[in-house]
């Protein structure tokens, strides 16, 4: 999103341009053997407000964190050209996320619930990609 973007928006009402999907898909060229950090089913699965998920990532490790929201709407800094981007439909974590946390997965009881994109200064608030927005977005 550019500031012509905004100005379009706070003068004509015109809808920003946003964003359900932050990931990318890969298929290495080599065997690749992962081993799961937690033992979860191997299904996309919704979460609500109040589940407990988990995570493992670079920087943080592995964690335990609460959703606090399930719909939640981001404005997100875009280190590419110092604009910002919107993303909708996003999970809302009470769970520790600094830099270099970015893609770890996100997963409950039920399943693969999403992957990390951002989190706030504090480092304890993240957000993440709903997992199903990610299975319909690459098929």
């Amino acid at each position: 999103m550019t500031w012509l973007d905004l100005l379009l928006n706070f003068l004509f009402g015109r809808k920003l341009p946003t964003n359900k999907v932050d990931a990318s898909y890969l298929i290495p060229s080599w065997k690749v053997t992962y081993r799961k950090f937690r033992d979860w089913p191997d299904v996309v699965a919704d979460v609500a407000e109040g589940d407990v998920v988990y995570s493992r990532g670079r920087t943080s490790g592995e964690r335990a964190g609460k959703v606090m929201d399930t719909s939640v709407t981001a404005a997100v800094p875009w280190p590419h050209g110092g604009g910002i981007a919107i993303f909708e439909d996003c999970i809302l974590l009470d769970m520790e996320t600094r830099p270099g946390d970015s893609g770890s997965a996100i997963v409950s009881d039920k399943g693969w619930v999403g992957l990390i994109f951002a989190g706030d200064q504090s480092g304890k608030i993240g957000l993440a990609i709903k997992a199903k927005n990610i299975d319909e977005w690459l098929g």
